[in-house]
């Protein structure tokens, strides 16, 4: 049936006014993020320039800059990125005059760019705020197969993946710190079981390109020697090292829960009185049918300690620019979730 004009009016500035709220509102932008490689680095698909194309960026929040490879790049593009409301994509929304700096080679996983997403002026986070008023703030959600997880930009929405389950209200916050541009938390102590590690204060590097958590010698070898006295009482059998880790046991024995071997629990304790618990499917790795390992490494007595994405896996991470704050839930399996579980 054809519209009337009145109704034909009326359809149009109900259109209009859909999209001044949509601008007004400061939208949550949603892309996919999926662990690609051997060393599983993380890697975003986006939707690039006019006509759009689709590129894969490796994920790197250390990074200042959004790079594209020259052959690709016109220097001022847009990105089309789908909206969301927190449960599933909504309609696409399009951010004009994002700057790209040029780089020569691909990755060797297939990535055509890297997502800056840094606290400097000319990452992605701080583009989004100038360009389109959206949030500096971002949240990613990475699994540890091939399936993706979300990576959210911008603030207003509840993260709500299936089946219901609103994430945000998961997420405990602990100050961040401002190390140059990276982003950083404070260690105050670890706790392995009920034993603490009685640590000085210490600063942590968040991490989105290492796979297993570093850490300086000292804190290292105090953790290994927790864990292992822990396991000693539970009767766990060692095994020999697999490179590159040097505290293995048996697992045949070793009873499997919904949150990943029954190990040693390892909290971090971090600054702002809160605790990351890290249960076996976080602070162990299997490296084969019958043997895993504890999934930390020594970063050695001068450099920094750096918390890695096998850490952060199925975990909701969230990134609060404007507050100041980095937040993070327990592990998502525990919740009867998944990162994959967020509605593509």
């Amino acid at each position: 049936m054809a519209l009337s004009p009145i109704t034909g009016l009326f359809a149009t500035i109900l259109a209009v006014l859909v999209s001044v709220q949509i601008v007004g509102s400061s939208p949550v932008l949603v892309a996919q993020v999926t662990a690609s490689g051997s060393d599983q680095e993380y890697v975003v698909k986006l939707n690039v320039g006019s006509p759009l194309r689709s590129e894969l960026f490796r994920l790197d929040i250390s990074d200042d800059f959004v790079y594209l490879q020259c052959a690709n790049l016109t220097a001022v593009e847009s990105i089309t990125f789908n909206t969301t409301d927190g449960k599933s994509i909504q309609p696409e929304l399009t951010v004009q005059g994002v700057n790209f700096t040029c780089i020569g080679s691909a990755d060797q996983d297939g990535a055509e760019g890297i997502l800056g997403l840094s606290q400097g002026n000319h990452s992605l986070p701080a583009q989004l705020a100038t360009k389109s008023e959206i949030a500096r703030k971002f949240a990613y959600c990475l699994t540890g197969g091939s399936s993706p997880g979300p990576i959210f930009f911008g603030s207003g929405v509840d993260y709500v993946f299936q089946p219901g389950k609103n994430l945000s209200a998961s997420l405990s916050f602990t100050p961040l710190k401002k190390q140059l541009n990276d982003y950083a938390v404070t260690l105050e102590d670890i706790v392995v079981d009920s034993a603490a590690l009685n640590l000085k204060n210490h600063t942590v590097r968040l991490s989105s390109v290492q796979l297993y958590t570093k850490l300086t010698t000292p804190i290292y070898l105090s953790l290994r020697s927790a864990f292992r006295s822990k396991a000693a009482s539970r009767n766990f059998t060692r095994v020999a090292s697999v490179s590159p880790f040097d505290t293995c046991y048996n697992s045949s024995s070793i009873s499997v829960t919904i949150l990943g071997y029954a190990v040693p629990e390892v909290d971090l304790k971090l600054g702002g009185n809160v605790t990351w618990p890290l249960f076996g499917s976080s602070s162990v790795v299997s490296v084969s049918d019958s043997v895993i390992c504890l999934a930390f490494l020594d970063a050695g007595p001068i450099e920094e300690s750096v918390l890695g994405t096998y850490q952060q896996q199925d975990h909701l991470i969230q990134y609060d620019l404007e507050g100041g704050k980095f937040g993070f839930t327990g592990p998502l399996n525990g919740l009867r979730t998944a990162c994959s579980d967020f509605k593509f």
